[in-house]
């Protein structure tokens, strides 16, 4: 099933930093730059080129609204 998934107002993707395709992802949340612990399970996106997005607990809540 698919769904539409939009961040919040105010989100600002020019704050964001992609990972590149070719690239082991980053342990830093890519809006805010916190670590993103281990045991965490964050927010990943894709763009139709391959970079990637991970978003930490803090903005999966503050940007993405997801509890």
């Amino acid at each position: 099933m698919a769904i539409e998934l939009k961040p919040k107002r105010g989100f600002d993707w020019r704050k964001v930093t992609w990972g590149r395709p070719d690239s082991v992802p980053s342990a830093l949340c890519s809006y805010c730059s916190a670590v993103i612990p281990e045991d965490s399970v964050p927010l990943v996106l894709w763009n139709a080129e391959g970079y990637s997005v991970r978003f930490c607990d803090k903005c999966m809540k503050e940007q993405w609204g997801l509890e």
